[in-house]
């Protein structure tokens, strides 16, 4: 089995920190935005600031990490398979943030190149390094 999901990882420095209750609504709007499903979530707070939550989707997990004494977030969420598109909940992120800095990557995840497929494009041991 072959599985194409997408993986978008964020990491953001915003211009003006609006408090972790708002970048979790935040959150909740990407997600909804692209067209992803909230199973459940939970949310840790820690004191004296800053949360991490976690929302398991049908189509996977999207994960957020608020360092509020830098302005910082960090934003994970990953599909299994075609359904959801993370890059558009980060690109929805960039929309309801003030967002001055960020590094963003995203990767196709369970496509192996074809220079470590073996027999009947199965994988096969991955290359040394």
């Amino acid at each position: 089995m072959e599985i194409k999901g997408q993986h978008a990882i964020l990491d953001a420095w915003l211009a003006d920190w609006p408090g972790d209750d708002a970048i979790l609504a935040a959150c909740e709007r990407a997600i909804d935005a692209c067209g992803m499903h909230v199973e459940c979530s939970t949310v840790k707070r820690f004191a004296p600031s800053g949360v991490t939550a976690v929302w398991i989707l049908s189509e996977s997990h999207f994960t957020a990490h608020t360092y509020p004494e830098y302005a910082y977030l960090s934003v994970d969420c990953y599909t299994c398979g075609s359904e959801g598109d993370p890059g558009a909940a980060i690109a929805a992120l960039r929309d309801l943030l003030s967002i001055k800095r960020l590094k963003y990557s995203l990767n196709s995840r369970g496509v192996l190149p074809t220079h470590i497929r073996g027999p009947k494009n199965r994988p096969t041991a991955a290359p040394e390094a």
